[in-house]
């Protein structure tokens, strides 16, 4: 009976612990904060509510992904562009749509060995970060201790974080959206008023031409 009480109070704990996260979370994503400063955030407090020693989102760029926002990995990682084999367990998690547990890297054909040694992981959790049915990004979570495995509680949380990642991308992405649609339309405006200074100009200089034209003819009146 006491360790029922035991691991009813623990669960009740990292309960609580995972609802303030992502309240916290929340309040981060909703903030005046510049995009990148939240990320930045965001990424340091879903892996320190885990627990994991180190956490990338990785950005799609061209034929590959890029290193964007990590935590717990050295600065060589940031912003280096990652080929698709480098990261496969990432792929796979944003073909499925579904997160990816893979608690034995070392011994699972979906793991990238280069980049698991590269930097000592040996627990993953990556969560696709989608809108609609386009993939805009991927969070990569990891132990690096051989005893730390991710359990059931802690997927559930990365998934519902994710969900809040993606609105902040989604909501990013409007705004690029919006921004490139008036610089757009400003270079359109400019155009359109050099055009016009143009034609203002050609009619200056016809009509400077036509009545020049016109003082000078000679008479035909005897």
């Amino acid at each position: 009976m006491a360790n029922q009480d035991k691991e009813h109070d623990q669960r009740e704990i990292a309960g609580s612990k995972y609802s303030d996260a992502l309240n916290h979370i929340n309040v981060l994503i909703h903030s005046k904060l510049d995009f990148d400063s939240i990320m930045k955030k965001v990424v340091v407090e879903v892996a320190r509510a885990i627990g994991a020693e180190s956490a990338v989102i990785y950005l799609p760029e061209g034929d590959g992904w890029t290193a964007k926002y990590i935590y717990g990995f050295p600065g060589e990682l940031q912003d280096r562009q990652i080929r698709a084999e480098e990261i496969s367990f990432s792929i796979e998690a944003a073909s499925q749509g579904q997160a990816v547990v893979i608690n034995d890297v070392r011994h699972d054909s979906r793991a990238n060995n280069r980049f698991i040694e590269r930097y000592g992981i040996n627990a993953l959790l990556d969560v696709a970060l989608t809108i609609g049915e386009k993939v805009v990004g991927n969070f990569s979570i990891h132990y690096h201790h051989p005893e730390r495995k991710f359990s059931h509680r802690e997927v559930d949380f990365a998934n519902k974080a994710a969900s809040t990642i993606t609105l902040a991308l989604k909501n990013a992405l409007l705004l690029q959206e919006r921004i490139n649609a008036e610089e757009a339309a400003r270079a359109n405006e400019q155009k359109v008023l050099q055009t016009l200074d143009r034609l203002m100009i050609l009619v200056g200089v016809s009509s400077a031409v036509l009545s020049e034209t016109t003082i000078q003819a000679p008479s035909t009146v005897p």
